[in-house]
């Protein structure tokens, strides 16, 4: 049972291996969409504040603070301002 929940000592290392490359997939799978909803809206806000935070779940906090800091002179909805100058300040 690959990439479930349950205890990774259950995992053969077949099975963590599969679950690392499924990862790895999802991963530059998720960046691609990334880059090319930002090419069709570059003034997006949110999408930046995403794209940071999954940035910043991949270990990468300066490649998030770019992109929070390029969210931060975007369009944004009041709560999402508020979360974008929140990880900022977190981030420093």
């Amino acid at each position: 049972m690959p990439c479930s929940r349950h205890s990774a000592a259950t995992d053969s290392a077949d099975d963590a291996s599969t679950c690392a490359a499924t990862y790895r997939l999802s991963v530059a799978a998720a960046v691609r969409a990334f880059k090319a909803a930002a090419e069709r809206a570059p003034q997006w806000g949110r999408l930046h504040l995403v794209w940071g935070e999954a940035e910043a779940g991949r270990g990468r906090s300066d490649t998030a603070r770019a992109l929070w800091t390029k969210a931060a002179g975007m369009d944004l909805s009041p709560t999402d301002r508020g979360q974008v100058e929140a990880r900022l300040a977190a981030a420093h």
